[in-house]
Parts: C-alpha cells; sequence; structure tokens
C-alpha cells in the first residue's frame, strides 16, 4: 500500500525554520542552475514562493525562538553536528513524532500541543522513546549505518550512567556528547518549553502556507499521478523500496531536496522535498560537472573495488567492509562520495534482519560510458 499525505508536517516546518536560518542553500540551488536544466533567471523565479514563504514564518518564528534560551541551546548546532549532518535536535524531535505518531497513537498536529495526554500519563512510554533515541545516537557514532533499527536497549533500565559509560568510549567530539547527555538528562524540561515554542509557531506556518500550497500541491500531484510510485522514487533518488511493504509519503517544503526515510514497524516513512523529484530530472545527458564528480569518486582503488562488488550483487555494509578488509567508517566515507556521484544506490529490503543494501546505478554508468565515447569521437575528428 502506498498513502500520500495531504498536508505538511508542520511540527517539521517549524523545526526547519529554526534549522534552516541563515542558510543560503537555495541561491545555491539557484547559482547552480544549469546542472537541474534552468536558467539562472528561470530557477530564481522558480524559488519565489518558497523564499516568499520562508520569509513571512521566520519574521514571526524567530523571535519566538530567540526569547527562550533553553530552546537557543537545545537548537545551537555543534561543530560535529554541521560535518557529520547528524543534527541532535531534529533527531529528538523525529524520534517522538516516529514513536507516538507514526504508530497511530495520536494525530501529528496534536504531538506536542498536548503533552501529557501525547505521550502517556505515567511517563514509561516516554522514558522508552527517549532511551531509543540515546541509543540509536550513539550508534549513529559508532557508524554502524548499514543497521536502520537498532534493538532497543529499554528493556532494561538504562540510565544516564549507561549513557556516559558508552560515550566515554567512543572518539567522537565533546560537545556533541554533552549535547546528546544534556538531552538526554533534560528531556521533560526540554519538552515542555518546544510544547510552548509549538503551539504558538504551528498556526504561523498553516496561516502562511497559501504562499506556497500551488507549489505544494503541484509536487503532490506528481506523486498522485504516477503508476508506479516507488520506481519513480527509485528512479529519480536512488531509493528502491521491496514491493511487499506499506509506505507513507509526506512533503516537505523547506527541505526542498531531501529525502528522509523511516522504518517502524515494518513500514517505510518518506519526507520529500516539494522540489526534490523536479531537481533529480535535470538534463537527461551527463552534465560535465556530474561527469568530473563521477571520475573524481572512480579515482580511488577501494571505491573502484566497491564498484566492481555492487556490480556482481547487492551487499551491506559490513558484508563491504569484511570484503575490502577496512572498518565500517572507512568504508561509509567511500559509500558516501559513490552516492553523492550517483554512482551507486540504495536497496531496502531484508527487512528481517533491516539492512541497508546497495547496488551499481547502472544509468549513471552508461551515462559516464557515454560520455567518454562522445569525447573520444571529439578528439577523433
Amino acid at each position: 500500500m502506498v498513502k500520500i499525505y495531504n498536508e505538511p508536517d508542520w511540527i517539521l516546518e517549524v523545526v526547519n525554520c529554526v534549522i534552516e536560518r541563515g542558510s543560503e542553500r537555495p541561491q545555491t540551488t539557484i547559482n547552480k542552475a544549469e546542472v537541474y536544466g534552468y536558467t539562472k533567471e528561470n530557477m530564481a523565479e522558480r524559488f519565489i514562493p518558497y523564499i516568499e514563504f520562508r520569509k513571512a514564518i521566520e519574521k514571526e518564528i524567530l523571535p519566538l525562538y530567540e526569547i527562550d534560551s533553553v530552546l537557543v541551546s537545545f537548537f545551537k548546532e555543534t561543530p560535529y553536528e554541521k560535518e557529520s549532518r547528524n543534527n541532535l535536535s531534529a533527531s529528538f524531535i523525529s524520534q517522538l513524532e516516529d514513536y507516538f505518531v507514526w504508530k497511530g497513537a495520536i494525530e501529528q498536529s496534536s504531538v506536542f500541543t498536548n503533552q501529557k495526554g501525547s505521550f502517556g500519563e505515567d511517563g514509561k512510554a516516554l522514558k522508552e522513546c527517549m532511551n531509543d533515541f540515546a541509543t540509536n545516537s550513539v550508534d549513529l557514532l559508532q557508524m554502524n549505518s548499514d543497521i536502520m533499527s537498532i534493538e532497543s536497549r529499554a528493556t532494561k533500565d538504562f540510565q544516564l550512567s549507561d549513557l556516559m559509560k558508552e560515550l566515554y568510549q567512543l572518539d567522537a567530539a565533546d560537545d556533541f556528547k554533552m549535547k546528546l547527555m544534556w538531552i538526554y538528562s533534560d528531556y521533560i524540561e526540554i519538552l515542555d518549553h518546544l510544547c510552548e515554542f509549538f503551539k504558538s509557531s504551528i498556526p504561523i506556518v498553516k496561516k502562511n502556507f497559501h504562499i506556497i500550497e500551488k507549489e505544494f500541491e503541484i509536487a503532490r500531484k506528481e506523486l498522485l499521478d504516477s503508476t508506479d510510485l516507488n520506481k519513480l522514487i527509485e528512479e529519480e533518488t536512488g531509493m528502491k523500496f521491496p514491493k511487499t511493504n506499506d509506505v507513507y509519503y509526506s512533503l516537505a517544503i523547506l527541505n526542498y531536496n531531501y529525502l528522509a526515510l523511516t522504518l517502524l514497524d515494518e513500514r517505510f516513512f518518506v519526507s520529500i522535498g516539494i522540489y526534490m523529484l523536479e531537481l533529480s530530472k535535470g538534463p537527461r545527458s551527463m552534465t560535465e560537472e556530474a561527469l568530473v564528480r563521477a571520475m573524481k569518486a572512480l579515482g580511488e582503488p577501494n571505491r573502484m573495488q566497491i564498484i566492481r562488488l555492487l556490480s556482481k550483487e547487492q551487499m551491506f555494509l559490513q558484508e563491504l567492509s569484511e570484503h575490502l578488509q577496512l572498518t565500517t567508517a572507512t568504508v561509509s566515507h567511500h559509500i558516501t562520495i559513490l552516492m553523492e556521484a550517483n554512482l551507486i544506490m540504495i536497496v531496502v529490503e531484508a527487512l528481517d534482519k533491516k539492512r541497508i543494501y546497495y547496488q551499481v546505478c547502472k544509468d549513471t554508468i552508461l551515462k559516464i560510458t557515454a560520455s567518454l565515447q562522445s569525447l573520444s569521437g571529439l578528439q577523433g575528428e
């Protein structure tokens, strides 16, 4: 079953309003317009509704955020978060949404507007959710990125001392560790501030939604009109889903070119940016910039070996690590580079083990071959 939600995740938009403050990502996209098959002028016009929407909600939401010292500390990114793209604040909020909303316990719009009713009277469910948040964060630090959903440690009496013990053994930035311990130890106070913040901020996003609503509906219509939505996502984003599982799609506004995947109870929840499919299409031929990026990615022996291995069969991170006799952290680094060059793609399957598999993106390889043959033809003239 495939379901497409008919409205944005309002909480996510508020979070991204704060996280994206001061970001020049839209201008970067506009400056790279030719990569996506646009002129710079056309791309700038395309982004007018997005920029107007963002300015409108920032004008009202950011002052609410800035007067709350707890929220300022909570949303402040550490250098490690910026470098690793692992934002603890967003992960904390997503963990709560995944745990309470997607399990069907409550409606998304009320998750942070009625804290006591939303998170349970006795606090046990909330404590379990926070344990999962802490242990998931630790496992990300350990670079176990081939496991999508780890076994929860919430079955034992997990305490702050347990978290400190695990963090002590890891080679990660101290500021990231301190922030994680603070969130875990003071989550009740943080939740109180978040609930009040969302009560005031969500109506602001809804009030200004009309600015970007047409763009949202265009993106939603593209998803609705697709006869094989999962195949469309696979072609445009390099994410392949098993055919046997339910997939739920929601469209994100401020994260206009991002895709996020959550696996919960063998159901996939996909958040996809409103411009992502459009930007992913780009020119059908490989641009010079894309060709150079792909060749640079291939210009390293271990990455070439990864391509050779994946051309024979799908493999997950630990398998690649064992074949190459490299650490999972090193292989993960190589995979990131290959994925950024669209040379390999993710295949989500084998849900009994909840692993992410990788395979070669044959379309990109064929484009590289055609581009090199074209260069050879030019040289022969």
